[in-house]
Protein backbone atom coordinates (compact mmCIF):
# COMPACT_ATOMS: atom_id res chain seq x y z
CA UNK A 1 0.00 0.00 0.00
CA UNK A 2 1.56 3.27 -1.12
CA UNK A 3 2.04 6.02 1.80
CA UNK A 4 -0.88 8.09 -0.15
CA UNK A 5 -3.56 4.91 0.11
CA UNK A 6 -2.34 4.00 3.64
CA UNK A 7 -3.36 7.79 4.97
CA UNK A 8 -6.61 7.39 3.04
CA UNK A 9 -7.57 4.14 4.35
CA UNK A 10 -6.81 5.55 7.56
CA UNK A 11 -9.03 8.70 6.85
CA UNK A 12 -11.98 6.65 6.21
CA UNK A 13 -11.26 4.24 8.98
CA UNK A 14 -11.78 7.31 11.30
CA UNK A 15 -14.96 8.44 9.02
CA UNK A 16 -16.48 5.30 9.48
CA UNK A 17 -16.14 5.20 13.32
CA UNK A 18 -17.10 8.35 13.78
CA UNK A 19 -20.29 8.28 11.93
CA UNK A 20 -20.82 4.78 12.91
CA UNK A 21 -23.50 4.80 15.85
CA UNK A 22 -25.04 8.23 14.18
CA UNK A 23 -29.13 8.14 13.51
CA UNK A 24 -28.78 9.89 10.51
CA UNK A 25 -28.15 7.99 7.55
CA UNK A 26 -24.23 8.74 6.61
CA UNK A 27 -23.55 8.02 2.74
CA UNK A 28 -19.74 8.52 1.01
CA UNK A 29 -19.86 8.11 -2.48
CA UNK A 30 -17.29 8.63 -4.89
CA UNK A 31 -16.82 11.02 -7.95
CA UNK A 32 -18.51 8.20 -10.36
CA UNK A 33 -21.61 8.68 -7.63
CA UNK A 34 -21.01 5.25 -6.20
CA UNK A 35 -20.82 4.42 -2.30
CA UNK A 36 -18.25 3.67 -0.65
CA UNK A 37 -19.56 3.34 2.57
CA UNK A 38 -22.88 3.45 4.10
CA UNK A 39 -23.39 4.06 7.95
CA UNK A 40 -25.34 1.02 9.72
CA UNK A 41 -28.47 3.53 10.59
CA UNK A 42 -29.90 2.82 7.24
CA UNK A 43 -30.86 -0.39 8.43
CA UNK A 44 -33.64 0.82 11.19
CA UNK A 45 -34.55 4.26 8.82
CA UNK A 46 -34.99 2.28 4.78
CA UNK A 47 -34.59 -1.69 6.54
CA UNK A 48 -31.10 -2.13 4.33
CA UNK A 49 -28.42 -3.69 5.36
CA UNK A 50 -25.55 -1.72 4.70
CA UNK A 51 -23.33 -4.08 2.67
CA UNK A 52 -26.81 -4.78 0.26
CA UNK A 53 -26.23 -0.80 -0.95
CA UNK A 54 -22.36 -0.58 -0.88
CA UNK A 55 -21.09 -0.42 -4.76
CA UNK A 56 -24.62 0.72 -6.01
CA UNK A 57 -25.58 4.18 -6.87
CA UNK A 58 -28.16 6.05 -4.32
CA UNK A 59 -30.23 7.22 -7.63
CA UNK A 60 -31.47 3.56 -7.54
CA UNK A 61 -32.92 4.09 -4.19
CA UNK A 62 -34.59 7.34 -5.50
CA UNK A 63 -38.53 7.27 -6.68
CA UNK A 64 -38.37 7.50 -10.20
CA UNK A 65 -40.79 11.02 -9.82
CA UNK A 66 -38.24 12.56 -8.11
CA UNK A 67 -34.93 11.34 -10.04
CA UNK A 68 -34.68 14.28 -12.28
CA UNK A 69 -34.64 16.41 -9.47
CA UNK A 70 -31.69 14.73 -7.34
CA UNK A 71 -29.90 14.13 -10.73
CA UNK A 72 -29.97 17.71 -11.41
CA UNK A 73 -28.85 18.38 -7.93
CA UNK A 74 -25.51 15.71 -8.21
CA UNK A 75 -24.49 17.83 -11.11
CA UNK A 76 -24.65 20.65 -9.14
CA UNK A 77 -22.50 19.03 -6.47
CA UNK A 78 -20.07 18.10 -8.70
CA UNK A 79 -19.54 21.14 -9.79
CA UNK A 80 -18.67 23.13 -6.76
CA UNK A 81 -17.08 21.91 -3.53
CA UNK A 82 -18.31 22.06 -0.34
CA UNK A 83 -21.83 21.74 1.68
CA UNK A 84 -24.57 22.37 -0.50
CA UNK A 85 -28.23 23.48 0.34
CA UNK A 86 -30.65 20.17 1.25
CA UNK A 87 -32.97 18.38 -1.31
CA UNK A 88 -35.86 16.64 -0.24
CA UNK A 89 -36.89 13.38 -2.21
CA UNK A 90 -38.58 9.45 -1.69
CA UNK A 91 -36.21 7.25 -0.75
CA UNK A 92 -36.92 3.45 -1.09
CA UNK A 93 -37.62 0.77 1.71
CA UNK A 94 -36.66 -2.40 1.52
CA UNK A 95 -40.28 -3.48 2.41
CA UNK A 96 -41.27 -1.57 -0.88
CA UNK A 97 -42.58 1.40 0.97
CA UNK A 98 -41.61 5.05 0.62
CA UNK A 99 -40.49 7.27 2.94
CA UNK A 100 -39.56 10.88 2.48
CA UNK A 101 -36.02 12.08 3.42
CA UNK A 102 -33.63 15.53 3.37
CA UNK A 103 -30.39 15.42 2.28
CA UNK A 104 -27.20 17.80 2.45
CA UNK A 105 -23.95 17.02 0.38
CA UNK A 106 -20.74 18.07 1.26
CA UNK A 107 -18.46 18.10 -1.71
CA UNK A 108 -15.19 16.86 -0.35
CA UNK A 109 -13.95 14.78 -3.73
CA UNK A 110 -10.65 17.32 -3.55
CA UNK A 111 -9.95 16.15 0.07
CA UNK A 112 -6.80 14.20 -0.38
CA UNK A 113 -7.94 11.46 2.74
CA UNK A 114 -11.61 11.10 1.88
CA UNK A 115 -12.05 12.40 -2.22
CA UNK A 116 -15.63 12.14 -1.67
CA UNK A 117 -19.00 13.42 -1.36
CA UNK A 118 -20.61 13.30 2.02
CA UNK A 119 -24.44 12.73 2.00
CA UNK A 120 -26.13 13.07 5.13
CA UNK A 121 -29.83 11.84 5.18
CA UNK A 122 -32.55 12.48 7.79
CA UNK A 123 -36.25 10.87 7.42
CA UNK A 124 -38.17 13.86 7.66
CA UNK A 125 -41.98 11.65 6.44
CA UNK A 126 -43.27 12.40 9.88
CA UNK A 127 -42.50 15.85 9.91
CA UNK A 128 -43.89 16.40 6.12
CA UNK A 129 -47.08 14.33 6.94
CA UNK A 130 -47.57 17.01 10.32
CA UNK A 131 -46.67 19.62 8.26
CA UNK A 132 -49.43 18.52 5.35
CA UNK A 133 -52.00 18.30 8.43
CA UNK A 134 -51.40 21.80 9.53
CA UNK A 135 -51.41 22.90 6.07
CA UNK A 136 -54.86 20.88 5.54
CA UNK A 137 -55.97 22.16 8.92
CA UNK A 138 -55.23 25.83 8.35
CA UNK A 139 -57.54 25.82 5.05
CA UNK A 140 -60.52 23.34 5.96
CA UNK A 141 -63.03 22.99 8.12
CA UNK A 142 -62.29 20.01 10.95
CA UNK A 143 -65.62 18.99 11.23
CA UNK A 144 -66.70 18.73 7.82
CA UNK A 145 -63.86 18.56 5.77
CA UNK A 146 -64.67 21.32 3.24
CA UNK A 147 -62.62 24.39 2.46
CA UNK A 148 -62.82 27.09 5.29
CA UNK A 149 -63.35 30.66 4.42
CA UNK A 150 -59.92 31.28 3.85
CA UNK A 151 -59.11 28.54 1.09
CA UNK A 152 -62.62 29.73 -0.04
CA UNK A 153 -61.70 33.22 -0.64
CA UNK A 154 -58.77 32.56 -2.47
CA UNK A 155 -60.13 29.92 -4.12
CA UNK A 156 -63.10 32.52 -5.28
CA UNK A 157 -59.98 35.53 -6.45
CA UNK A 158 -58.34 32.44 -8.94
CA UNK A 159 -61.45 31.92 -10.44
CA UNK A 160 -62.24 35.53 -11.22
CA UNK A 161 -58.46 35.74 -12.34
CA UNK A 162 -59.50 33.23 -14.82
CA UNK A 163 -62.58 34.15 -15.66
CA UNK A 164 -61.23 38.05 -16.29
CA UNK A 165 -58.78 36.41 -18.65
CA UNK A 166 -61.34 34.38 -20.40
CA UNK A 167 -64.82 36.86 -20.70
CA UNK A 168 -66.20 34.16 -18.03
CA UNK A 169 -68.47 34.37 -15.25
CA UNK A 170 -68.34 33.23 -11.85
CA UNK A 171 -70.62 32.44 -9.09
CA UNK A 172 -70.98 32.16 -5.47
CA UNK A 173 -73.75 30.74 -3.35
CA UNK A 174 -74.12 31.79 0.23
CA UNK A 175 -76.07 28.68 2.08
CA UNK A 176 -77.56 29.62 5.66
CA UNK A 177 -79.28 26.63 7.57
CA UNK A 178 -82.98 27.79 8.55
CA UNK A 179 -84.37 26.85 12.45
CA UNK A 180 -80.68 25.42 13.02
CA UNK A 181 -80.12 26.98 16.41
CA UNK A 182 -83.11 24.94 17.40
CA UNK A 183 -81.40 21.68 16.65
CA UNK A 184 -78.73 22.55 18.98
CA UNK A 185 -81.10 23.53 21.56
CA UNK A 186 -83.30 20.41 21.73
CA UNK A 187 -81.23 17.57 20.10
CA UNK A 188 -77.85 18.94 21.14
CA UNK A 189 -74.40 20.06 19.74
CA UNK A 190 -73.77 16.24 18.87
CA UNK A 191 -77.12 16.07 16.23
CA UNK A 192 -76.46 19.48 15.22
CA UNK A 193 -72.85 18.64 14.30
CA UNK A 194 -74.37 15.87 12.76
CA UNK A 195 -76.54 17.40 10.59
CA UNK A 196 -73.61 19.91 9.45
CA UNK A 197 -71.35 17.09 8.13
CA UNK A 198 -74.43 15.99 6.62
CA UNK A 199 -75.28 18.89 4.96
CA UNK A 200 -71.96 19.36 4.05
CA UNK A 201 -72.03 16.21 2.28
CA UNK A 202 -75.32 17.01 0.55
CA UNK A 203 -74.41 19.80 -1.10
CA UNK A 204 -70.85 18.23 -2.43
CA UNK A 205 -73.09 15.79 -4.24
CA UNK A 206 -74.84 18.12 -6.19
CA UNK A 207 -71.55 20.01 -7.12
CA UNK A 208 -69.52 19.39 -10.47
CA UNK A 209 -65.90 18.61 -10.26
CA UNK A 210 -63.68 21.67 -10.33
CA UNK A 211 -66.12 23.59 -8.13
CA UNK A 212 -65.97 24.33 -4.47
CA UNK A 213 -67.77 24.09 -1.47
CA UNK A 214 -66.56 25.84 2.15
CA UNK A 215 -67.74 26.03 5.75
CA UNK A 216 -67.84 29.36 5.84
CA UNK A 217 -68.78 29.73 9.78
CA UNK A 218 -71.30 27.91 11.92
CA UNK A 219 -74.57 27.05 10.05
CA UNK A 220 -73.21 28.79 7.12
CA UNK A 221 -71.89 27.21 4.05
CA UNK A 222 -70.83 28.74 0.60
CA UNK A 223 -70.81 27.17 -3.02
CA UNK A 224 -68.09 28.59 -5.87
CA UNK A 225 -69.15 27.50 -9.68
CA UNK A 226 -66.41 28.33 -12.24
CA UNK A 227 -67.60 29.31 -15.52
CA UNK A 228 -71.03 29.62 -14.24
CA UNK A 229 -74.55 31.26 -15.75
CA UNK A 230 -77.58 32.68 -14.28
CA UNK A 231 -79.13 28.92 -15.33
CA UNK A 232 -76.72 27.13 -13.93
CA UNK A 233 -76.41 28.45 -10.84
CA UNK A 234 -80.06 28.52 -10.12
CA UNK A 235 -80.03 24.86 -11.03
CA UNK A 236 -77.25 24.08 -8.23
CA UNK A 237 -79.29 25.79 -5.85
CA UNK A 238 -82.59 23.94 -6.66
CA UNK A 239 -80.75 20.99 -6.33
CA UNK A 240 -78.94 21.75 -3.31
CA UNK A 241 -82.88 22.28 -1.27
CA UNK A 242 -84.21 19.62 -3.19
CA UNK A 243 -81.59 17.14 -1.86
CA UNK A 244 -81.41 18.67 1.85
CA UNK A 245 -85.31 18.00 1.89
CA UNK A 246 -84.99 14.70 2.38
CA UNK A 247 -85.15 13.73 6.02
CA UNK A 248 -82.30 13.05 8.00
CA UNK A 249 -82.53 10.14 10.60
CA UNK A 250 -79.20 9.76 11.72
CA UNK A 251 -79.17 12.63 14.68
CA UNK A 252 -81.46 10.81 16.21
CA UNK A 253 -85.27 11.77 15.87
CA UNK A 254 -86.27 12.56 12.04
CA UNK A 255 -85.50 16.13 11.24
CA UNK A 256 -86.05 18.23 8.22
CA UNK A 257 -82.96 20.54 6.93
CA UNK A 258 -83.83 23.33 5.46
CA UNK A 259 -82.12 26.24 4.02
CA UNK A 260 -81.81 29.73 2.11
CA UNK A 261 -79.14 30.15 -0.28
CA UNK A 262 -78.12 33.43 -2.22
CA UNK A 263 -76.66 33.88 -5.11
CA UNK A 264 -74.16 36.28 -6.72
CA UNK A 265 -72.82 36.49 -10.33
CA UNK A 266 -69.19 37.98 -11.46
CA UNK A 267 -70.96 39.61 -14.47
CA UNK A 268 -72.79 41.58 -12.92
CA UNK A 269 -73.13 41.73 -9.24
CA UNK A 270 -69.25 41.97 -8.24
CA UNK A 271 -65.74 41.81 -9.36
CA UNK A 272 -63.77 40.82 -6.33
CA UNK A 273 -64.47 38.04 -3.85
CA UNK A 274 -65.44 40.33 -1.24
CA UNK A 275 -68.37 41.97 -2.92
CA UNK A 276 -68.76 38.16 -4.66
CA UNK A 277 -69.85 36.78 -0.85
CA UNK A 278 -71.12 40.19 0.54
CA UNK A 279 -74.06 40.49 -2.09
CA UNK A 280 -74.87 36.80 -2.28
CA UNK A 281 -75.03 36.96 1.81
CA UNK A 282 -77.07 39.67 1.09
CA UNK A 283 -79.26 37.67 -1.15
CA UNK A 284 -80.09 34.96 1.22
CA UNK A 285 -81.23 37.04 3.58
CA UNK A 286 -84.03 38.19 1.39
CA UNK A 287 -84.90 34.20 0.36
CA UNK A 288 -84.84 33.66 3.87
CA UNK A 289 -87.39 36.94 4.29
CA UNK A 290 -89.77 35.15 1.66
CA UNK A 291 -90.32 32.49 3.60
CA UNK A 292 -87.24 30.23 3.80
CA UNK A 293 -86.17 27.17 1.85
CA UNK A 294 -85.69 29.21 -1.15
CA UNK A 295 -83.25 31.12 -3.26
CA UNK A 296 -82.43 34.51 -4.51
CA UNK A 297 -80.49 35.90 -6.72
CA UNK A 298 -78.67 39.13 -5.89
CA UNK A 299 -80.21 42.77 -7.46
CA UNK A 300 -78.59 46.35 -6.31
CA UNK A 301 -82.00 47.39 -4.35
CA UNK A 302 -81.10 44.24 -1.83
CA UNK A 303 -78.33 46.69 -0.55
CA UNK A 304 -80.96 49.44 0.78
CA UNK A 305 -82.38 46.49 2.65
CA UNK A 306 -79.43 45.11 4.25
CA UNK A 307 -78.79 48.38 5.48
CA UNK A 308 -82.15 48.45 6.82
CA UNK A 309 -82.04 45.04 8.06
CA UNK A 310 -78.54 46.08 10.27
CA UNK A 311 -80.34 48.62 11.52
CA UNK A 312 -83.48 46.73 12.89
CA UNK A 313 -81.04 44.19 13.92
CA UNK A 314 -79.24 46.66 16.71
CA UNK A 315 -83.08 48.54 17.38
CA UNK A 316 -85.47 45.31 17.78
CA UNK A 317 -83.63 43.99 21.38
CA UNK A 318 -84.71 47.21 23.16
CA UNK A 319 -87.96 47.69 21.30
CA UNK A 320 -90.05 45.98 24.09
CA UNK A 321 -88.62 47.77 26.90
CA UNK A 322 -89.26 51.01 24.94
CA UNK A 323 -93.04 50.21 24.65
CA UNK A 324 -92.73 50.18 21.00
CA UNK A 325 -94.37 46.80 20.62
CA UNK A 326 -97.72 46.40 20.50
CA UNK A 327 -100.72 43.98 19.81
CA UNK A 328 -103.44 43.87 16.61
CA UNK A 329 -106.74 41.51 17.31
CA UNK A 330 -108.57 40.39 14.45
CA UNK A 331 -111.48 39.21 14.62
CA UNK A 332 -112.01 35.27 13.97
CA UNK A 333 -115.60 34.68 12.63
CA UNK A 334 -118.02 31.78 12.15
CA UNK A 335 -118.71 31.71 8.61
CA UNK A 336 -122.29 30.36 9.17
CA UNK A 337 -123.34 33.02 11.45
CA UNK A 338 -121.00 36.04 11.02
CA UNK A 339 -120.52 36.22 14.91
CA UNK A 340 -117.00 36.98 15.93
CA UNK A 341 -115.93 33.43 17.71
CA UNK A 342 -112.20 34.74 18.76
CA UNK A 343 -109.46 36.78 18.04
CA UNK A 344 -105.43 36.40 16.76
CA UNK A 345 -103.39 38.03 18.52
CA UNK A 346 -101.05 39.80 15.81
CA UNK A 347 -97.45 41.21 16.71
CA UNK A 348 -96.62 45.02 15.77
CA UNK A 349 -94.04 46.93 16.06
CA UNK A 350 -94.20 51.16 15.95
CA UNK A 351 -90.87 52.51 15.49
CA UNK A 352 -90.24 56.24 16.83
CA UNK A 353 -88.40 56.81 13.03
CA UNK A 354 -89.93 54.55 10.67
CA UNK A 355 -93.34 54.42 12.14
CA UNK A 356 -95.02 50.48 11.41
CA UNK A 357 -92.53 48.10 10.76
CA UNK A 358 -94.25 45.20 8.56
CA UNK A 359 -94.04 42.04 10.64
CA UNK A 360 -92.53 40.63 7.96
CA UNK A 361 -89.50 42.37 8.18
CA UNK A 362 -89.06 41.87 11.87
CA UNK A 363 -90.12 38.69 13.07
CA UNK A 364 -87.69 36.70 10.78
CA UNK A 365 -84.84 38.98 12.25
CA UNK A 366 -86.18 38.43 15.98
CA UNK A 367 -86.23 34.47 14.72
CA UNK A 368 -83.14 35.24 14.07
CA UNK A 369 -81.75 36.53 16.63
CA UNK A 370 -83.31 34.66 19.35
CA UNK A 371 -85.19 37.93 20.50
CA UNK A 372 -88.72 36.08 19.85
CA UNK A 373 -88.52 34.27 22.77
CA UNK A 374 -88.97 37.24 24.77
CA UNK A 375 -90.64 39.28 22.65
CA UNK A 376 -93.05 36.53 22.34
CA UNK A 377 -93.52 36.04 25.76
CA UNK A 378 -94.69 39.58 26.44
CA UNK A 379 -97.28 38.63 23.36
CA UNK A 380 -98.44 35.80 25.07
CA UNK A 381 -98.72 37.39 28.44
CA UNK A 382 -100.03 40.50 27.12
CA UNK A 383 -102.68 39.29 25.33
CA UNK A 384 -104.28 36.93 27.85
CA UNK A 385 -104.24 39.59 30.45
CA UNK A 386 -106.52 41.44 27.32
CA UNK A 387 -108.81 38.55 27.18
CA UNK A 388 -109.35 38.73 30.85
CA UNK A 389 -109.91 42.13 30.89
CA UNK A 390 -112.63 41.69 28.18
CA UNK A 391 -114.32 39.39 30.00
CA UNK A 392 -113.68 41.28 33.43
CA UNK A 393 -115.52 44.02 31.90
CA UNK A 394 -117.91 42.58 29.43
CA UNK A 395 -118.72 38.80 30.50
CA UNK A 396 -121.80 37.88 28.75
CA UNK A 397 -120.16 38.89 25.85
CA UNK A 398 -116.24 37.88 25.79
CA UNK A 399 -117.08 35.07 28.24
CA UNK A 400 -116.74 32.65 25.46
CA UNK A 401 -114.39 34.38 22.90
CA UNK A 402 -110.81 32.56 22.63
CA UNK A 403 -107.89 33.83 21.74
CA UNK A 404 -105.49 32.48 19.36
CA UNK A 405 -101.77 33.25 19.79
CA UNK A 406 -98.83 32.24 17.69
CA UNK A 407 -95.72 30.19 18.70
CA UNK A 408 -92.72 30.55 17.03
CA UNK A 409 -90.37 28.18 16.12
CA UNK A 410 -87.61 29.41 18.96
CA UNK A 411 -90.41 29.50 21.34
CA UNK A 412 -91.53 25.70 20.88
CA UNK A 413 -88.01 25.14 21.80
CA UNK A 414 -87.15 26.98 24.03
CA UNK A 415 -87.39 25.70 27.88
CA UNK A 416 -88.88 28.29 28.76
CA UNK A 417 -92.05 28.24 27.07
CA UNK A 418 -94.15 26.15 29.66
CA UNK A 419 -92.92 28.30 32.68
CA UNK A 420 -93.57 31.11 30.61
CA UNK A 421 -96.99 30.20 29.50
CA UNK A 422 -98.38 28.68 33.23
CA UNK A 423 -97.31 32.38 34.47
CA UNK A 424 -99.52 34.26 32.52
CA UNK A 425 -102.46 31.89 32.43
CA UNK A 426 -101.77 31.91 36.17
CA UNK A 427 -101.32 35.85 36.99
CA UNK A 428 -104.35 36.29 34.49
CA UNK A 429 -106.58 34.24 36.40
CA UNK A 430 -108.01 32.66 33.00
CA UNK A 431 -108.78 29.13 31.81
CA UNK A 432 -106.53 27.33 29.72
CA UNK A 433 -109.23 26.21 27.39
CA UNK A 434 -109.96 29.92 26.40
CA UNK A 435 -106.52 29.92 24.54
CA UNK A 436 -105.04 28.83 21.05
CA UNK A 437 -101.78 28.38 20.62
CA UNK A 438 -100.57 28.50 16.63
CA UNK A 439 -97.47 26.44 15.53
CA UNK A 440 -96.40 26.26 11.64
CA UNK A 441 -95.63 22.99 10.19
CA UNK A 442 -92.36 24.11 9.54
CA UNK A 443 -91.67 24.42 13.72
CA UNK A 444 -93.16 20.52 13.81
CA UNK A 445 -90.70 19.33 11.63
CA UNK A 446 -87.58 20.77 13.48
CA UNK A 447 -87.86 17.91 16.35
CA UNK A 448 -91.04 16.04 16.08
CA UNK A 449 -90.28 14.72 19.35
CA UNK A 450 -89.44 17.84 21.45
CA UNK A 451 -92.46 19.47 19.97
CA UNK A 452 -94.95 17.15 20.51
CA UNK A 453 -93.68 16.98 24.30
CA UNK A 454 -94.36 20.79 24.22
CA UNK A 455 -97.62 20.61 22.28
CA UNK A 456 -99.03 17.76 24.91
CA UNK A 457 -97.95 20.25 27.76
CA UNK A 458 -99.71 22.84 26.41
CA UNK A 459 -103.11 20.76 26.09
CA UNK A 460 -102.60 19.73 29.72
CA UNK A 461 -103.39 23.03 30.58
CA UNK A 462 -106.39 22.88 28.85
CA UNK A 463 -104.98 24.74 25.69
CA UNK A 464 -105.66 23.91 22.12
CA UNK A 465 -103.53 23.65 18.59
CA UNK A 466 -103.48 24.47 15.86
CA UNK A 467 -101.33 24.19 12.88
CA UNK A 468 -100.74 27.16 10.83
CA UNK A 469 -100.55 27.68 6.88
CA UNK A 470 -101.75 24.24 6.96
CA UNK A 471 -101.02 22.40 3.66
CA UNK A 472 -97.57 24.66 3.40
CA UNK A 473 -95.14 22.12 4.53
CA UNK A 474 -93.55 18.76 3.73
CA UNK A 475 -95.41 16.06 5.83
CA UNK A 476 -99.03 17.81 6.28
CA UNK A 477 -100.60 14.19 6.48
CA UNK A 478 -97.79 13.02 8.80
CA UNK A 479 -98.15 16.17 11.09
CA UNK A 480 -101.36 15.46 11.52
CA UNK A 481 -100.51 11.91 12.25
CA UNK A 482 -97.90 12.55 14.81
CA UNK A 483 -99.08 15.22 16.61
CA UNK A 484 -101.57 16.59 19.09
CA UNK A 485 -103.34 19.02 17.00
CA UNK A 486 -106.93 20.70 17.65
CA UNK A 487 -107.11 23.09 14.59
CA UNK A 488 -106.62 23.03 11.04
CA UNK A 489 -105.67 26.71 9.85
CA UNK A 490 -106.29 27.01 5.69
CA UNK A 491 -103.00 28.58 4.25
CA UNK A 492 -103.68 32.16 2.94
CA UNK A 493 -102.17 30.82 -0.31
CA UNK A 494 -104.95 28.35 -0.63
CA UNK A 495 -107.73 30.73 -0.39
CA UNK A 496 -106.61 33.75 -2.64
CA UNK A 497 -107.28 31.93 -5.64
CA UNK A 498 -110.69 30.86 -4.72
CA UNK A 499 -112.98 31.36 -7.87
CA UNK A 500 -110.10 31.82 -10.04
CA UNK A 501 -110.00 27.62 -10.69
CA UNK A 502 -111.02 24.77 -10.33
CA UNK A 503 -108.56 23.22 -8.71
CA UNK A 504 -108.47 25.61 -6.10
CA UNK A 505 -111.79 24.69 -4.66
CA UNK A 506 -111.52 21.09 -4.67
CA UNK A 507 -108.01 21.67 -2.76
CA UNK A 508 -109.80 23.70 0.01
CA UNK A 509 -112.78 21.00 0.04
CA UNK A 510 -110.23 18.46 0.61
CA UNK A 511 -108.95 20.28 3.91
CA UNK A 512 -112.24 20.95 4.80
CA UNK A 513 -113.23 17.21 4.65
CA UNK A 514 -109.83 15.99 6.19
CA UNK A 515 -110.93 18.26 8.77
CA UNK A 516 -114.38 16.86 9.49
CA UNK A 517 -113.24 13.19 9.03
CA UNK A 518 -110.29 13.71 11.89
CA UNK A 519 -112.94 15.80 14.15
CA UNK A 520 -110.88 19.54 13.85
CA UNK A 521 -112.53 22.36 13.14
CA UNK A 522 -110.70 24.80 10.12
CA UNK A 523 -110.42 28.15 10.07
CA UNK A 524 -109.53 30.07 6.41
CA UNK A 525 -107.26 33.01 6.46
CA UNK A 526 -106.67 35.23 4.23
CA UNK A 527 -110.37 35.79 3.14
CA UNK A 528 -110.10 38.86 1.00
CA UNK A 529 -113.82 39.04 -1.05
CA UNK A 530 -117.15 38.24 -1.01
CA UNK A 531 -116.51 35.15 -3.52
CA UNK A 532 -113.93 33.84 -1.37
CA UNK A 533 -116.20 33.79 1.40
CA UNK A 534 -119.20 32.54 -0.49
CA UNK A 535 -117.48 29.55 -1.42
CA UNK A 536 -115.67 28.58 1.81
CA UNK A 537 -119.18 28.75 3.04
CA UNK A 538 -120.66 26.63 0.70
CA UNK A 539 -117.64 24.43 0.98
CA UNK A 540 -119.09 24.19 4.99
CA UNK A 541 -115.83 25.40 6.47
CA UNK A 542 -116.64 26.15 10.21
CA UNK A 543 -114.38 29.47 10.81
CA UNK A 544 -112.90 32.10 9.01
CA UNK A 545 -110.81 35.21 8.76
CA UNK A 546 -109.40 37.85 6.94
CA UNK A 547 -109.71 41.76 5.63
CA UNK A 548 -112.77 41.31 4.08
CA UNK A 549 -114.43 40.04 7.00
CA UNK A 550 -112.13 42.93 9.61
CA UNK A 551 -108.61 44.18 9.97
CA UNK A 552 -106.33 43.85 12.77
CA UNK A 553 -107.89 45.97 15.46
CA UNK A 554 -106.51 47.87 18.36
CA UNK A 555 -107.42 46.96 21.75
CA UNK A 556 -110.15 49.95 21.84
CA UNK A 557 -111.72 49.35 18.81
CA UNK A 558 -112.87 45.18 20.53
CA UNK A 559 -114.02 47.25 23.34
CA UNK A 560 -116.35 49.26 20.92
CA UNK A 561 -117.46 45.77 20.04
CA UNK A 562 -117.92 45.01 22.72
CA UNK A 563 -119.87 47.97 24.49
CA UNK A 564 -122.28 47.64 21.59
CA UNK A 565 -123.25 43.57 21.91
CA UNK A 566 -123.41 44.80 25.28
CA UNK A 567 -126.27 47.36 24.37
CA UNK A 568 -127.58 44.55 22.61
CA UNK A 569 -125.96 44.50 19.26
CA UNK A 570 -126.11 40.89 18.24
CA UNK A 571 -122.79 41.08 16.67
CA UNK A 572 -120.65 39.35 18.99
CA UNK A 573 -121.83 35.27 20.43
CA UNK A 574 -118.81 33.33 21.59
CA UNK A 575 -118.14 29.77 19.40
CA UNK A 576 -116.75 26.75 21.26
CA UNK A 577 -114.33 25.14 19.66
Amino acid sequence: MSPTEEVGDRAERRFRALVQHTTDLITLVDDRMTIRFQSPSIEQSLGWLPDEVIGTKPIVLVHPGDRSRVILYWRQVQERPGVHPAIDFRALRKDGSWRTVETIANNLLGDDELAGVILTTRDITDRRELETRLAHQAFHDELTGLANRALFNDRVKHALAVAEREYGSVAVLFLDLDDFKEVNDSLGHQAGDELLVETARRIEVCLRQGDTAARLSGDEFGVLLERATRESATGVAERVLERLRDPVASAGPEVFLRASIGIALSDTDGRTAEELLRNADTAMYRAKASGKSSFALFKQSMHAAALLRLELRSELESAVGRGEMSLRYQPIFDLATGAIAGFEALLRWTHPRRGIVPPEAFIPLAEEMGTIVRVGGWAFETAVQQLRAWETRWPDEAGQLWMSINLSTRQLADRSLLPTVEQAIGKAGISGSRLIVEVTESALAIDAAVAKERLEALQRLGIRVAVDDFGTGYSSLGVLEQMPVDVLKIAARFVERLGTSERRPRLVEAMVRLGDTLDLPTVAEGIENATQLTLLQLLGCELGQGFHLSRPLRPERVEGLLARAAAGDPLLVGHPL
